[in-house]
């Protein structure tokens, strides 16, 4: 009686058939493509965005009322107000209210860029150098109010739409740092392009009585951007 065996030869299987010689089967080969992809961190600046939909760029580039800070980084402050503009008042000795200038697009904003892979949430907070004065009179007590805000990002399903998972407030500036803006700390929130947009002529400053002197008065306020939701 012969002997069937099995027989495996360089990857090709052999049977033995009886005596009438061997009939190849070939087998299945396999062979592998190594795919590869680098991230590397974003490092550059952020151009700045179209505040009525942060995920187009500003139309014409910045206005005139805004500016650039070319801050680099995952976590950025791109844009902040040039300047809050109260115009020429007459002095008057009891409390008044003044409304900011229109500006060229009636609107102000800040932007901010987040492309950090797994850390979330951040805050953005203002405050003054100093009260206002013209070096040598001080408005002592007087109030800048900044109004809370719309907030936009750039890759909502309508970016157009207001966030309503992004946090603005209204802030009354003063020497200590009052949040403004923030995003939570939640995967996918504020991520990309966030804008907080407001009507320029909602900013308001307040005098309060028997403080008002002829003068030129200035102060500097300070945007913060800070990773992380402060309390």
């Amino acid at each position: 009686m012969k002997t069937i065996k099995n027989k495996v030869i360089y990857g090709a299987v052999v049977t033995l058939i009886g005596a009438g010689g061997f009939v190849p089967t070939i087998a299945s080969a396999t062979g592998t493509t190594e795919g590869s992809l680098t991230f590397t961190d974003t490092g550059g600046t952020t151009q700045p965005v179209d505040p009525s939909d942060p995920s187009k760029p500003a139309p014409g580039g910045i206005d005139v009322d805004h500016t650039a800070t070319g801050n680099t980084g995952n976590l950025t402050l791109d844009v902040v107000p040039k300047t809050f503009k109260f115009g020429t008042q007459a002095v008057a000795s009891a409390e008044r209210t003044y409304q900011a200038e229109k500006t060229v697009n009636d609107y102000q904003y800040i932007q901010v860029s987040d492309n950090r892979a797994d850390v979330n949430g951040w805050t953005v907070s203002i405050q003054q150098d100093s009260e206002l004065t013209d070096g040598g009179n001080t408005l002592t007590g007087a109030r800048i109010t900044i109004p809370a805000g719309e907030a936009r990002n750039s890759l909502s399903a309508t970016p157009t739409a207001v966030d309503p998972d992004l946090t603005t407030h209204e802030v009354t500036v003063t020497g200590s740092a009052q949040k403004i803006f923030q995003a939570p700390d939640t995967a996918g929130v504020g991520k990309d392009v966030s804008v907080n947009r407001w009507n320029s002529e909602d900013v308001s400053i307040t005098i309060p009585q028997l403080t008002a002197k002829a003068g030129a008065f200035t102060n500097t306020l300070t945007w913060t951007l800070t990773a992380g939701v402060t309390r």
